[in-house]
């Protein structure tokens, strides 16, 4: 059968009339190896049995392309067959054609819809001016529990509870307006069953083929419910975290690898006086500005030192924080690296604490340990220093008495005698500031008193004083001199802190701390400042900045206070001025005062419980005489003593010790020819002593007269003599005149 080919067949087989003749055998050949049986086999049924074909195959060209192509045949019968014999065909007719592209494309819109169909996502198409569905994919249909035909009813107003026809359509605008060539928003579907769940659309306009009636809405819908609750579960984590940051008793900042702040709690926040807001993106330096305490110098961005270690690091001590309104605050911190899944550094978290308090605490704790040890050295030199004292004086006082008082020498005895009093009151103040003296207390209003001192102080200078007292202020139970010396010191410091005038204000008001009720008094001056670095020294004992201080009144007055079971803080600015702060302890539920007052005073242990009002009015001109017994172990005290009672008149008698002491009283009651008073020493080393002898006496029942004698004049019976058991106390040194008026209360 002879074969012919059209200039397009030649053209799409890529071969020239003028070099290829085709035939049936070789034409076949053209075709894959696929599509070559099939080719073959309905030219034959063509041939045969007259049976059209309609192919489409693929060729591979004499150039090596392949091909998708359509061949088309049908067979031509020459005549009709008599009854029982076979069709006769005498050609075939038939066009060949390149479907290349049409086949590509094909396959490509069924792969696509292939895809559509299987996709996870929801896919939808609806008419762009009715909004009804056109079609939706399997993943659609199932997640909305529809069918086809019945989504192909609905409209995406009826699966979006969120919307209403006309809010839908002003959301779609912009497509339609060509503002926008796609949409990407939030909302929730509805399904068949009423069940919502959230969504996440991407919509576009689709031109079918340039009609514009033909125009679609494709819409790609994925679901989001994982994803909402992950990020409500994240949101979750990040609230129970922010709770958690934010009831952490320290301050915790994070930063990131640059140092920029991201999070700030609560406590972080009342430290460096930084907001969350104010404080995010901050470069952690300036946020949390440190400084090393002593030496002023700024302190290394801690950030950087966690960078180059890797490591969690613990700042050093002395490091002081400045927060943004100028307070100076001690910090106790650390930092650590933030780490992510792989341990990779993606931050650093700083925890700090503010330990102000803790230090103060500890400050005032070794200040009172000091103090203490110093009581010790003190307290032992002021009691040897006060019987020298006693020794000195004493004879010179005999010598005074010794000699006619045209002597000249007297108006040198005379000066030596005024620097009795000086040297007496330093050995005072000594034991005041070493021990704080036991104080006298008694329950009295602290506004007369205070100003009283103060104006006292003040007199002469040209300093104005500015008194702010509330009229409601609880009494307290305080020893008046000693306050009035807490006072006189603060007063005169503050004086001289002004030496060209200025203002000092007094004030005093009730406050509660931690319910318990003080008042506070403080004194703020106008003058120069106290310099930061030594500050915290001022209550040391022997510290001075004064050319001719002895350093023991802050000591005095820290001590003073420390004794009244109360507080007393500083503080201080350079060229603006000083407050001291003072707080004692308050009686808020006093009523009756002479009532408080009188239980407040100590019970006599002595028989004779008579008030010292009661003896003065019993106290005769002239004074009795009589032996007194002495029990005194210094020899050069008893020589002075001895002087000083023969001289008015009396017998003396000595006992060394304690023992001695009760011998010789008992002795002396049962000769009838008792004492007529007794002057013992508080102390007497590695023997019984004047508090240990005078239980024995008055366990005895004895009515004797017994003074106190002691150089430690801050010791709890030279305080309160009569709750010991003692008539009365006179205090070493004492001068005869000290005596002489002791005595008169026999």
């Amino acid at each position: 059968m002879k074969l012919l080919w059209t200039e397009e067949v030649y053209r799409i087989h890529e071969v020239l009339p003028s070099e290829y003749v085709p035939t049936v055998e070789s034409a076949i050949n053209f075709y894959s190896k696929e599509s070559r049986p099939l080719i073959a086999r309905a030219i034959q049924r063509a041939i045969t049995q007259g049976e059209p074909f309609n192919l489409e195959l693929q060729i591979v060209t004499a150039t090596g392309k392949v091909l998708w192509v359509q061949a088309i045949g049908e067979a031509v019968i020459n005549k009709q067959p008599r009854p029982g014999e076979r069709s006769v065909v005498s050609k075939i007719f038939g066009t060949f054609q390149d479907i290349h592209e049409r086949k590509l494309a094909l396959e490509a819109q069924k792969h696509l819809a292939e895809i559509v169909e299987k996709s996870l996502n929801e896919i939808y198409v609806f008419d762009a001016y009715t909004l009804k569905f056109k079609h939706a994919n399997h993943g659609a249909l199932k997640n909305l529990q529809y069918t086809l035909a019945e989504i192909k009813t609905l409209t995406p107003v009826d699966i979006k509870p969120d919307y209403t026809e006309e809010s839908f359509r002003q959301a779609i605008a912009p497509l339609l307006q060509h503002q926008c060539e796609l949409l990407l928003f939030e909302s929730n579907h509805r399904r068949a069953d009423g069940s919502l769940y959230p969504v996440e659309v991407r919509l576009q306009l689709v031109d079918v083929d340039g009609i514009p009636r033909n125009k679609v809405f494709l819409a790609v819908i994925s679901d989001i419910t994982n994803r909402k609750k992950a990020e409500f579960d994240l949101m979750a984590e990040k609230e129970r975290l922010n709770v958690t940051l934010q009831s952490i008793g320290d301050g915790v900042i994070t930063s990131d690898l640059q140092g920029k702040v991201e999070i700030i709690n609560r406590v972080a926040q009342k430290l460096t006086g930084w907001t969350q807001e104010e404080a995010y993106g901050k470069p952690l330096s300036e946020v949390f500005y440190i400084i090393n305490e002593i030496t002023r110098h700024r302190c290394q961005n801690p950030v950087e030192q966690v960078l180059q270690s890797g490591e969690v690091i613990e700042l050093s001590n002395h490091t002081c924080l400045i927060s943004r309104d100028g307070r100076e605050l001690v910090m106790e911190d650390s930092g650590a690296p933030i780490r992510d899944k792989q341990n990779n550094i993606i931050g650093v978290v700083l925890v700090f604490r503010d330990n102000t308090e803790k230090q103060k605490l500890k400050q005032s704790e070794e200040k009172t340990a000091k103090l203490e040890a110093l009581g010790i050295l003190a307290g032992g030199i002021a009691h040897d220093f006060n019987n020298l004292l006693g020794g000195i004086f004493g004879h010179i006082e005999m010598a005074r008495e010794s000699i006619p008082q045209e002597n000249k020498a007297i108006e040198f005895i005379d000066k030596a005698m005024t620097t009795f009093n000086r040297a007496k009151a330093l050995t005072e103040q000594l034991l005041t500031f070493a021990k704080g003296g036991e104080p006298v207390k008694k329950i009295l209003p602290i506004a007369p008193l205070l100003q009283a001192s103060t104006h006292f102080a003040m007199s002469g200078s040209n300093v104005l004083a500015v008194f702010d007292i509330a009229a409601n202020l609880w009494p307290l139970r305080f020893d008046e001199n000693q306050i009035g010396q807490v006072i006189d010191n603060i007063v005169i410091n503050a004086i001289q802190a002004m030496p060209l005038g200025g203002k000092l204000t007094i004030a005093a008001q009730n406050v509660t701390l931690k319910e318990v009720h003080y008042v506070q008094i403080s004194f703020a001056d106008t003058g120069s400042g106290i310099p930061s670095h030594i500050l915290s020294r001022i209550f040391d004992p022997f510290f001075t900045t004064k050319s001719k201080g002895s350093g023991l009144g802050l000591a005095t007055v820290y001590s003073i206070v420390k004794k009244h079971n109360g507080e007393i803080t500083v503080e201080s600015h350079l060229e603006k001025g000083t407050t001291f702060y003072v707080l004692l302890p308050a009686i808020a539920t006093f009523n009756q005062p002479q009532r408080q007052e009188q239980e407040e005073q100590p019970m006599s242990t002595t028989p004779d419980s008579r008030s010292d009002n009661d003896n003065d009015k019993e106290a005769k001109n002239t004074i009795p005489h009589g032996c007194i017994l002495v029990m005194e172990d210094e020899i050069f005290l008893r020589e002075i003593i001895e002087y000083m009672l023969t001289s008015i008149g009396y017998r003396v008698q000595f006992a060394l010790n304690g023992e001695e002491a009760l011998k010789l009283i008992k002795e002396a009651e049962e000769k009838n020819n008792p004492f007529v008073a007794a002057i013992m020493d508080l102390t007497i080393p590695g023997a019984m002593g004047g508090k240990d002898a005078i239980l024995k006496l008055r366990e005895r029942g004895s009515q004797l007269k017994v003074f106190v004698s002691s150089g430690y004049s801050d010791d709890p019976v030279m305080a309160n003599p009569e709750k010991y058991g003692f008539n009365d106390k006179i205090s070493k040194p004492f001068r005869k005149a000290e005596l002489e008026a002791l005595l008169k209360k026999i």
